[in-house]
């Protein structure tokens, strides 16, 4: 097949598989695995070796570079104020831990010979944010326990390669006859010294040139993509398999520094490493040799098995004494430990380091790491759900909402909400109306909603939609803008401010600017207010096959339909242009006149 075919189909199905996972709510990395396995050894019509040539291995290096690189940026200081012991001995204890014990199991049950299984137990250590945010965003564990995985998954891949390099050095000089450990010594402190200087200092003078403008924003990711790729390969020029700590090192200090913008280049290293994730573990995959997996016989099955329910739940515990994680957040951290791009990259380059010395079962050593990735993936992503869900370790499902405005329309809005079950937050900066939504029993923000303090302190957990409800037309599309990453566009809202249905192309908001239109265009904030002070009462009303929506209508001339919950008790919103069609069995809560006879008031719930 045509290589550019083939370069066209692998974006164009990694994106499939992203869409796959996103609808099914499984993790992509297991989809992806098994489209490499059924491109590659099944049927052989990808031969990713043949179709990148010598490009192979520095595009699996670069693009892992990329992806450590824009996880650091997310790593904030902040985080590690209650869970920074747990992390710190996950990535020290634990790693030592876990290698170890890797190296026993694989040396007791396999046929490998001990310095192959110090090379695996080293390579285990790693696990990586190629692997582990995917399965943050299905899983949704507990905000914890997602910190947890997110430091350790990031943090852990420049160490256990590091350590990696460390054991096959001191193999080469144990079976070169040099059993001096002080070669081995002056690696370490190479890799170190060379990550930690070349990461830290370009990330600082990045991060000045960014804090005073001197890189316009229209370069700033290519510049900061072009740094990302000359600080990798400049540390490894000098210090073999120091780029991924100096990547590492140069977002941490980038995400950390005070005044620095890194919104743009978040989204768009975001983007590329979606893209690039989901190329890696198709390539990856179908490099995979069966034979291998047959050849590891029951020994492997074994391996697997202890390495997931034994070796990962033993660190945790360990690393984990004297915190204040609950059991089921400790349980889940023992279930969620996959093995990626960084195991899979690392085994197969040592494996034909190896080969080139003479020791011939090197290609173990991939079979191996293989059959813990495919292994520990597959199993974790069909069932860390459900263990989040069993043990209580998972967010609560996303049907609050977050309410810019305290307001008097946006506090009668959100106790009606509230009194059907919604958790509601809402932010305002009106010390005044802050204090009547807390006099109201409403959990109020008192700040600025698109502020620094905000975007650590607000509390999401279970939040799902949000609704921009202010007088202001500006503050209102700043705030969608804001929240629109956070919660999806699909799940923005805005109040109208202008009645016009053309408001000319001369003071319309750009679409992507704007949230969806709030009960309609006509229905705006100042419509809204001034019918709640004649009297307008939001009212919640219980649709049957005898009274359904236009019944409601019918009876209540002039009503405003606000928001409809299904059977299954999820939040919809009447927006401009809007298709839903509530049905029997739904509830529907509108704004109606003050007018109302007794025998309705029976029949509704009534909120002032």
């Amino acid at each position: 097949m045509n290589n550019d075919i083939l370069l066209a189909g692998l974006v164009v199905a990694g994106a499939a598989c992203q869409w796959f996972s996103w609808w099914t709510r499984i993790p992509a990395i297991l989809y992806l695995l098994i489209l490499g396995v059924v491109v590659g050894p099944l049927t052989g019509k990808l031969d990713a070796e043949q179709l990148l040539g010598d490009s192979f291995f520095p595009f699996i290096s670069l693009s892992v570079a990329v992806v450590l690189f824009e996880g650091s940026l997310s790593l904030n200081f902040r985080e590690l104020k209650h869970i920074g012991r747990v992390i710190r001995n996950l990535v020290t204890i634990g790693c030592v831990v876990t290698c170890v014990m890797c190296t026993l199991s694989a040396g007791l049950l396999t046929d490998v010979r001990w310095g192959i299984a110090a090379i695996f137990g080293a390579i285990m250590t790693v696990s990586g944010p190629a692997v582990i945010a995917p399965m943050l965003r299905t899983v949704r564990p507990t905000p914890r326990v997602g910190r947890i995985l997110k430091w350790e998954g990031i943090l852990i891949d420049p160490i256990g390669a590091t350590l990696t390099v460390l054991v096959y050095e001191f193999l080469l000089s144990y079976y070169s006859g040099d059993e001096n450990l002080q070669s081995v010594f002056i690696v370490f402190v190479k890799i170190v010294a060379v990550g930690l200087f070349s990461g830290g200092f370009v990330g600082y003078i990045y991060g000045l040139l960014l804090r005073r403008h001197l890189v316009p924003e229209f370069l700033q990711n290519v510049t900061t993509l072009g740094l990302v790729f000359l600080v990798f390969t400049g540390s490894n020029m000098v210090a073999h398999e120091s780029g991924l700590l100096a990547v590492t090192v140069m977002g941490m200090v980038l995400g950390n520094m005070k005044n620095v913008d890194l919104r743009l280049m978040l989204h768009f290293k975001e983007t590329l490493s979606l893209l690039l994730i989901s190329s890696l573990f198709i390539l990856l995959a179908s490099r995979l040799e069966l034979q291998g997996f047959i050849d590891l016989g029951w020994g492997g099955v074994a391996l697997l098995l202890i390495v997931q329910f034994v070796i990962r739940p033993l660190v945790v515990i360990i690393c984990s004494r004297g915190s204040d994680l609950e059991f089921g957040e400790k349980v889940l951290l023992s279930w969620i430990a996959p093995r990626g791009v960084v195991a899979a990259a690392v085994a197969s380059l040592i494996a034909m380091r190896l080969e080139s010395i003479g020791m011939k079962d090197a290609p173990m050593l991939v079979s191996l790491t293989f059959l813990v990735i495919l292994g520990t993936v597959t199993f974790e992503c069909l069932t860390a759900s459900r263990i989040a869900r069993r043990f209580k370790a998972t967010e609560p499902d996303s049907r609050g909402v977050l309410i810019a405005g305290c307001n008097p329309v946006a506090r009668a809005i959100a106790e009606s909400l509230k009194k059907n079950d919604f958790r509601v937050l809402m932010g305002d900066d009106s010390r005044s109306d802050v204090a009547e939504a807390r006099m109201a029993g409403l959990d109020v923000y008192y700040g600025n909603m698109v502020s620094e303090h905000a975007e650590h302190n607000l509390d999401m957990i279970g939040l799902g939609k949000m609704m921009a409800i202010t007088p202001d037309s500006e503050v209102n599309n700043l705030i969608c803008t804001h929240y629109a990453h956070e919660f999806g566009k699909r799940n923005v809202y805005c109040v109208s401010t202008d009645s016009k249905t053309a408001v000319g192309a001369k003071r319309e908001v750009m679409h992507q600017y704007r949230g969806f239109t709030l009960f309609g265009r006509k229905t705006t904030y100042a419509k809204l207010a001034s019918l709640m002070a004649s009297g307008w009462k939001i009212r919640s009303t219980k649709l049957t096959e005898e009274f359904n929506l236009q019944n409601v209508l019918e009876r209540h001339e002039g009503a405003i339909t606000l928001f409809a919950i299904t059977p299954k008790g999820n939040l919809q919103v009447f927006v401009e242009d809007g298709q839903m069609k509530p049905a029997a069995g739904w509830k529907i809560i509108t704004l109606t006149p003050p007018s109302q006879s007794a025998d309705d008031e029976k029949t509704e719930m009534v909120f002032l």
